[in-house]
């Protein structure tokens, strides 16, 4: 966990110091512009919900079963590879990746990209929190179902966000 708030740390702030010197941060202040980009954030978010209710991949699948030798794996070398999983987790691309990276272009201060990739980070943490706590048990239907639910509400937010910078716009 700590690669990973590390690795957000860093990119929030190279996001940050790119879109001020490129312009694209005063570009994301647009109300248009800005509301486009949380419109399309949103569109994301839908998209990757609806992902979620794809039963695509049975318990195990990712590891095709061999959960016992990754996690021996694992032991061996453990701070090696809990760098290497949370610098990879913390960089990968997805929709609330994309809406942080947006947030760290806005903001006015590095201070402030670093407080709202720390707080996304705190977020996520809570949420994966009770998938260690629960195992197996997260991997259940309702499990999925309550993702879908947060996943759709998030969606919902930026959406209406969007919508009233566009509105507000024109």
């Amino acid at each position: 966990m700590g690669a990973r708030l590390c690795t957000y740390l860093l990119i929030a702030l190279t996001l940050h110091t790119v879109g001020r010197a490129c312009g694209l941060g005063r570009m994301l202040e647009s109300p248009l512009f800005g509301g486009f980009v949380y419109l399309l954030l949103g569109l994301m978010l839908v998209s990757y919900c609806a992902g979620l209710g794809r039963d695509g991949c049975n318990e195990g699948c990712s590891m095709q079963g061999q959960g016992g030798k990754t996690f021996g794996r694992f032991r061996l070398g453990a701070r090696s590879y809990a760098l290497r999983a949370g610098m990879m987790s913390a960089s990968g691309l997805c929709a609330p990746m994309f809406a942080f990276a947006v947030e760290s272009m806005r903001g006015d201060s590095p201070t402030g990209a670093a407080l709202a990739v720390t707080g996304f980070f705190l977020g996520t943490n809570v949420a994966l929190l009770p998938l260690f706590a629960l195992g197996v048990a997260a991997r259940s239907e309702a499990a999925r179902d309550v993702g879908k639910l947060f996943c759709a509400l998030a969606a919902l937010v930026y959406l209406a966000q969007g919508a009233n910078l566009v509105w507000k716009a024109l």
